[in-house]
């Protein structure tokens, strides 16, 4: 009896029929791969497929959890498969590049695209992006990272402030002295904890306005109802080549009240313009808010003491937010990661 060794990439699909096995064999380049069924229920009735068109897999799923099964193959620009990923089983491995915007349209309207171990590569952003689990997991170099929300946020004094969010991440852009100028959301229920990750130039370097000195990046609580607000805060104090933290109240987005806690001046240098990663956390636990800072975004410190909820505000703070605080420079902020939990 003669066996005949089959090519891995020359089997299509596999279905059973009774005690057989069916497999539909060829190369991407035959009729049978333009259109070819991809999955079977329990009778052999096929229940999706797929088509080519130049690169690109197009899928028609009839059964919903169809991606749990089943063989997607895909092919490179010349026609070749360029893979054998099967969803649902830890298939995968293949590397896109694509713009944010084409990554965003796959994740959200054509999920069958992707599948476990797949990486992305942004090319107008700056996250290499894993698909595990059917989701996106982010990171911006060895840094895990969540994407903020592109939605949801309201201004407190915008000013002449602009805000990008077409790269995957939120760029606030500060073009003249305005004090602060805050982007806030609803705050979670209590209890809650607000951890975020900026790139930062305090230089005033970029927009061309102001010596490095009195700015900053600011993660904080709001209180929509009289416009207090809590911060905390990291940037060049006064004297242009120092940084401090700061733990401040503020009366409004235009108006210091004074600071709980002060640290640093004349004592660190500023790394104004440059890739750190500047990791800001805040928590508000219902009864108290608390602020704290890391190094590299897995060992927190607590920054200054427990402060009452009402101590400043009137009944506490329902938004949370970030911002810049430009008192002679003007900032330039890039918000990269935003995780509420």
């Amino acid at each position: 009896m003669a066996y005949e060794k089959l090519r891995s990439d020359r089997i299509l699909t596999a279905h059973r029929t009774g005690n057989g096995l069916k497999l539909l064999t060829g190369t991407p380049s035959d009729s049978l791969a333009q259109n070819v069924p991809l999955l079977y229920d329990a009778n052999g009735n096929v229940l999706s497929t797929a088509t080519r068109t130049g690169n690109t897999t197009n899928y028609a799923t009839a059964t919903a959890g169809a991606k749990t099964s089943g063989y997607y193959p895909k092919w490179d620009a010349n026609g070749n498969l360029a893979n054998g990923d099967s969803g649902g089983s830890g298939g995968g491995g293949s590397i896109y590049e694509w713009s944010v915007a084409t990554f965003d349209a796959a994740a959200v309207s054509s999920p069958l695209e992707l599948v476990d171990g797949d990486q992305i590569l942004l090319t107008d952003g700056i996250y290499k992006v894993y698909w595990l689990s059917g989701a996106a997991s982010y990171y911006y170099g060895s840094h895990k990272v969540y994407r903020p929300p592109s939605t949801g946020w309201s201004w407190d004094n915008q000013g002449s402030a602009t805000i990008d969010s077409a790269n995957g991440y939120e760029y606030l852009k500060t073009v003249a002295v305005s004090l602060c100028s805050w982007r806030h959301r609803s705050a979670p229920a209590t209890p809650y904890i607000i951890t975020a990750a900026f790139l930062v130039d305090l230089t005033g370097g970029i927009p061309g306005v102001g010596a490095g000195a009195s700015c900053g990046v600011q993660l904080l609580f709001r209180e929509s109802s009289t416009g207090k607000t809590v911060s905390l805060r990291y940037g060049p104090a006064s004297n242009n080549y120092t940084s401090t933290v700061d733990w401040d109240k503020w009366t409004s987005s235009a108006s210091f009240s004074a600071s709980y806690t002060s640290y640093g001046a004349y004592a660190v240098l500023c790394p104004g313009l440059g890739p750190q990663l500047i990791h800001m956390r805040i928590a508000n636990d219902g009864t108290n808010l608390s602020a704290y800072l890391s190094i590299d975004g897995q060992h927190w410190h607590q920054f200054g003491a427990n402060q009452a909820k009402t101590d400043f505000m009137a009944g506490g703070p329902d938004q949370v937010g970030f911002g810049a605080f430009s008192a002679v420079a003007t900032p330039v902020i890039a918000l990269i990661s935003w995780q509420e939990s």
